[in-house]
């Protein structure tokens, strides 16, 4: 009795050994299967629509890809499609938000029965737009002096349109060309260098590059 005791003692062990190896196992290969990825996170509405990543599946709530562009498709039968590009950058947060618009009365009356699904996706995307706004002026800081504007000058910006991310952004001067020189001297009194960044004066090219 006490032999078989002893063998059940030695096979739950074993047995906690096995589990533990494959824990471990599976957290090696998590971590070597995310190396050189970024997160992104992936908020849709209804929570049952088909989301693919340049032609992939992806069924998770997240995904890690490598830096770079992708093409995404969100879908579900009764709603309107969602598509779009997904830039991935390194060290940046990364997401899809996609609330389908129904089609028909079917899509309608889903719409209803998932209202929880928005609601939720909502919630996110409030979230996100206030993070994404304090990460542009933090990355910008001089958009909280802009838009500027004084009798001989005014300084705005736009976006960047050869940054995918929406993070970069082009300084504009509407002046007369007399006053060029003025609205220059005032980037640089407010502590920042022109050479930073690009400026259209009456869409004319930047001066310092």
């Amino acid at each position: 009795m006490q032999d078989n005791s002893q063998q059940f003692v030695k096979l739950g062990l074993g047995a906690i050994a096995l589990i533990m190896l494959i824990a471990i196992l599976l957290a090696i290969w998590n971590a070597v299967s995310i190396a050189g990825k970024e997160k992104v996170e992936i908020y849709i509405a209804p929570l049952d629509s088909v989301v693919t990543i340049n032609g992939k599946r992806i069924k998770d709530t997240s995904t890690y890809l490598k830096e770079g562009s992708y093409s995404y498709s969100v879908t579900r039968d009764h709603f309107t499609p969602m598509s779009g590009t997904l830039v991935v950058k390194k060290g940046a947060s990364s997401s899809i938000i996609a609330p389908l618009d129904p089609l028909d009365n079917e899509g309608r009356t889903l719409y209803k029965q998932r209202r929880n699904d928005y609601l939720r996706l909502e919630d996110f995307a409030n979230t996100a737009a206030t993070i994404k706004g304090e990460d542009f002026q933090e990355k910008n800081p001089i958009v909280g002096l802009l838009p500027y504007s004084n009798m001989l000058f005014t300084i705005g910006y736009k976006n960047d349109p050869s940054d995918n991310s929406g993070e970069s952004i082009i300084l504009t001067i509407h002046t007369t060309p007399d006053y060029y020189d003025a609205a220059v001297t005032q980037i640089s009194n407010w502590g920042y260098d022109p050479v930073d960044y690009k400026i259209e004066i009456n869409k004319e090219e930047n001066p310092f590059r």
